[in-house]
């Protein structure tokens, strides 16, 4: 392990997120307005707002994908854009990221797509020569057990619905083994009786010590599995408390 990461895992028993006063802007767009946000290690957060509230910058700010315009990503103290690009990109492997949009590789089959979430670990050669572990690949093949999609690992991506193509993206994510999970509407192209599956597999990760921030637009299931909710409008967050102590009222005034 590099004596950065070395550096940052020692401060403590995982991760702690940091963004303190944070402006992201896209041209001259303010996205994210003066966010203050932490997050500590096994907390499971859900984030809600409508459409244009800044909901998945935050997250891919999180996650390192967005540098702000303001201000920076601090992890256990550490400012990750200080880092080298190579050290930024060590650590990145304990940060999951499940995007809304899925980033598939449509022609590479469902185990390849999650073998993906392995390949940090396994070396450039291997990868290229499709040559893994056998570890990684009963790995994997746990992961794709979970998300319900057993007996589909020959299928090419492109050839999945919709619903079938989200799952795989979790399924990558999770072969990550990651200290932290960023969700963006993970359930969002779901059927009704695959979404609690899902939100029930990442309360298990965070049952085992592993923090989960998710993006999602329904109160009865954040209420049900995050224990904090962050309420944003017009890229500002308006609320950030237990989920217990958030009333009707203040959901309500996102969508006003």
């Amino acid at each position: 392990m590099p004596d950065f990461v070395d550096k940052i895992f020692s401060q403590t028993s995982g991760i702690h997120i940091k963004l303190d006063d944070i402006t992201v802007k896209a041209s001259s767009k303010i996205i994210l307005d003066n966010i203050n946000f932490e997050v500590k290690k096994g907390e499971m957060v859900a984030i809600l707002g409508k459409s244009g509230a800044g909901k998945s910058t935050l997250l891919r700010t999180v996650a390192g994908l967005i540098k702000p315009s303001k201000n920076t990503l601090l992890l256990n103290g550490v400012d990750f854009f200080s880092l080298k690009k190579g050290n930024r990109t060590h650590l990145r492997k304990v940060i999951g990221f499940i995007p809304q949009q899925f980033r598939l590789i449509k022609e590479l089959s469902v185990f390849e797509n999650v073998m993906i979430g392995r390949l940090g670990g396994i070396g450039r050669f291997a990868s290229i020569l499709h040559i893994y572990p056998q570890k990684d690949k009963q790995i994997v093949l746990e992961c794709i057990y979970k998300v319900g999609l057993s007996g589909k690992e020959g299928l090419v991506a492109r050839k999945l619905s919709g619903g079938e193509q989200q799952r795989v993206a979790i399924a990558r994510c999770l072969a990550q083994e990651p200290q932290i999970i960023l969700a963006d509407e993970p359930v969002a192209s779901l059927d009704m009786s695959l979404v609690e599956t899902i939100l029930e597999i990442l309360d298990h990760e965070n049952k085992k010590g592993k923090t989960v921030i998710f993006v999602m637009h329904n109160v009865d299931l954040v209420r049900r599995f995050a224990k904090r909710m962050i309420l944003m409008k017009e890229g500002r967050i308006i609320s950030d408390e237990p989920t217990r102590e958030i009333k009707e009222d203040a959901i309500k005034s996102l969508f006003d």
